[in-house]
């Protein structure tokens, strides 16, 4: 190597040392200015609307219009569910529960009526107008559409959009679901094993069978 090539060499490395150093100082005077004027730190730091105390404006809120025997109700800043007694508003993000002689029915207007019987658990995942959604971790769940917006009910890893009134089934320790539609249709959507999305369409008067672990599904006639 020739006498001009190491000089190119040689200042090419002290340009990069002199390069990190003086970005390192930079960095740390401007975290030291941060602590004392936030402000700065303001454009790194995006402002977000999303707020776990408070759903969004547009979604639709829900009424526990009846209940019985022991039911309980879970915030959405909470994640211990308290007992309640009387009939109250539901919304999105919230959960009811029902113990062994408990029973309660949940009504969003013009959406959805909500059976709810004994042992079963409901989240409310989302109810802006553009798809309600539900999760239903455990129990026995009959969902009615009461308009024209869309219904979904996730069992495990099924997503059940409901066009009519289906009763949905399912088992924790098994994690067998089983959805029977007593009237209008239902839309089953899974993935199977090797990742493949099946949707089968459930018509009035059959039930649709499905295993979480071995993530099979069949269509049976009631």
């Amino acid at each position: 190597m020739n006498f001009q090539n190491k000089s190119i060499i040689i200042n090419l490395v002290l340009f990069i040392i002199f390069f990190a150093a003086a970005a390192a100082a930079t960095i740390l005077i401007y975290t030291s200015l941060a602590r004392t004027n936030t402000n700065l730190l303001k454009p790194f730091f995006p402002k977000t609307y999303f707020s776990v105390a408070n759903p969004p404006s547009e979604s639709l809120v829900g009424q526990i219009a009846t209940l019985s025997g022991s039911v309980a109700w879970e915030s959405r800043t909470s994640n211990i569910a308290v007992t309640i007694t009387a009939p109250q508003k539901i919304q999105q993000g919230e959960e009811l529960d029902t113990l062994a002689n408990g029973k309660a029915t949940i009504d969003f207007k013009n959406a959805v009526s909500i059976s709810v019987d004994p042992n079963s658990q409901v989240g409310i995942i989302q109810t802006l107008p553009a798809n309600l959604v539900f999760d239903q971790k455990q129990g026995l769940v009959t969902y009615t559409k009461e308009g024209d917006l869309p219904i979904s009910v996730r069992t495990f890893d099924l997503l059940t959009n409901v066009d009519g009134s289906a009763i949905f089934s399912n088992d924790p320790k098994t994690f067998e679901v089983e959805v029977t539609v007593s009237s209008g249709s239902a839309k089953a959507a899974y993935d199977d094993l090797n990742y493949n999305t099946h949707v089968v369409t459930v018509e009035k008067g059959h039930r649709f069978l499905f295993n979480n672990n071995t993530k099979r599904g069949e269509t049976l006639s009631l």
